[in-house]
């Protein structure tokens, strides 16, 4: 599985972007059949899918990127503790993907649920 995700984020860092997919949609479907996204596993268990989402961010698409986060969300949203980063990362792209596939109304339900984050998490900035 590693180093399935190595060779993705090789091609993705040449900018080779529909070589590096195959190799993480693989990554990520392992990980999904071996961790079932168990938050047991401390962040194992969502590496490679959150690897996937940011590929499509760089590459600009849109559409891919907003079916790989509402596969995400839903499982960085059970992880415990008050750090939030990721999440607010998280739903301001899924905003912006939103968006640019013209669906505003969505777009504006992500963006609420990010600013009602944010005031948790300027206390807690770690």
């Amino acid at each position: 599985m590693e180093v399935l995700r190595i060779f993705g984020a090789m091609y993705v860092y040449a900018e080779a972007f529909e070589k590096a997919e195959p190799y993480l949609i693989k990554a990520t479907d392992l990980e999904a059949s071996l961790y079932h996204y168990d938050q047991g596993y401390g962040g194992l268990e969502y590496v490679n899918l959150l690897s996937l989402c940011s590929l499509y961010d760089r590459w600009g698409k849109p559409d891919r990127l907003e079916a790989c986060e509402c596969r995400l969300i839903p499982i960085v949203e059970k992880i415990p503790g008050p750090d939030t980063h990721l999440l607010e990362l998280l739903l301001g792209q899924r905003a912006k993907a939103l968006r640019t596939l013209g669906r505003a109304e969505e777009a504006a339900q992500a963006e609420q649920r990010l600013k009602a984050l944010q005031p948790s998490a300027a206390v807690n900035p770690n």
